[in-house]
């Protein structure tokens, strides 16, 4: 949905043999630098097989309030199925509702689970460098399934070994984050890498990926 040549609005759909979900979002009061920064990719050997995403500006909806506009939403939407009111309800889901309804909670638990959340990346391969030296990796579904790291240096350091220890215990993981801070703990308390080593470490390699 776009407004004078802007994007306001973005969709997803899912359709399956009995329901049909659309899942949308409004810009009515974001913050459009903020906005700009989380959409800005700072990887140049980033290579996907995704859809590549079409870069447009966007804006804001002018004139109305986020209360104002669900109230529209829902208004047009019931209009649009006039003809099926007999089957037309609607739901408010609340936060205590979430935790209190088994099949609400469930579906909670599982839209904030990790595996669901970077399960369906599509395939990716990137090449960063961080000062120990050059790591290239292979990701599927979110997950690590092949790696290389090349040093800088003739004689390798300790920050090379530890690279090659954390990125060696991800394989078939998801390679995000959390699981690299996991990996990274258990290095350190099993004394197979020191806390300062692996600090400067851990900096470099999250900032890279």
């Amino acid at each position: 949905i776009q407004i004078n040549e802007n994007k306001v609005s973005g969709s997803a759909y899912k359709l399956t043999s009995s329901r049909a979900y659309h899942h949308g979002t409004m810009l009515i009061n974001s913050d459009l630098s903020t906005l700009s920064g989380m959409l800005t990719v700072h990887q140049p050997n980033l290579q996907s097989k995704g859809v590549s995403s079409v870069k447009s500006p966007v804006k804001n909806v002018p004139g109305i309030a986020i209360g104002d506009f669900i109230r529209g939403v829902k208004e047009e939407f019931r209009k649009e199925n006039i003809d099926r009111q007999e089957h037309y309800q609607e739901f408010e889901i609340t936060d205590g509702e979430a935790e209190s309804n088994d099949h609400v909670h469930e579906q909670v638990i599982k839209l904030r689970d990790e595996d669901w959340i970077f399960g369906q990346t599509p395939s990716y391969t990137n090449e960063v460098h961080i000062s120990e030296g050059k790591l290239r990796y292979e990701c599927h579904r979110g997950k690590l399934v092949n790696w290389s790291f090349t040093s800088f240096k003739a004689k390798p350091d300790s920050s090379a070994a530890v690279i090659q220890a954390i990125v060696s215990g991800l394989t078939d993981q998801l390679f995000i984050p959390t699981r690299i801070g996991k990996r990274a703990k258990f290095l350190v308390e099993n004394g197979q890498a020191s806390e300062s080593v692996m600090q400067r470490v851990m900096e470099q390699l999250i900032d890279a990926i």
